[in-house]
């Protein structure tokens, strides 16, 4: 008898209260390095932005780099920067970035974004071409 109430408290429930299906998930931000070189010296700076498209509103953002999260950040924004003030050949890796916004009332996660690479030269790899 309990069971057969809550069923049907439950199934009133979905009939007002319906959870709208999230068919593709939020496009893609775009990420870019500044300087945007092809290869870098240890010790130098780069700046990695991760930036909503056109339209979007503010929203959640995460920073990868070789798929693990380096930066979650819980403010609302149009996009975020994140400054390297020291490349180290722990730096070297793929950089991408997605965010959460609210669809419905629901949180939804965007599609990654395409990945940047950052990779470190010596100056002597640099003086010769390689």
């Amino acid at each position: 008898m309990r069971l057969s109430r809550l069923s049907s408290e439950l199934s009133w429930l979905k009939m007002i209260l319906p959870v709208p299906p999230v068919s593709d998930p939020p496009t893609e931000p775009s990420i870019s390095l500044s300087p945007a070189f092809p290869v870098y010296l240890a010790g130098e700076m780069v700046t990695i932005e991760c930036v909503l498209p056109n339209g979007k509103s503010p929203a959640q953002f995460r920073l990868q780099k070789d798929s693990i999260s380096i930066v979650d950040d819980a403010t609302n924004r149009r996009s975020l920067r994140y400054t390297i003030q020291n490349l180290t050949s722990s730096s070297q890796g793929l950089y991408t970035c997605s965010y959460k916004t609210m669809v419905s009332g629901l949180w939804v996660t965007s599609s990654p974004s395409q990945s940047v690479p950052i990779v470190l030269t010596s100056e002597s790899q640099l003086r010769l071409g390689l």
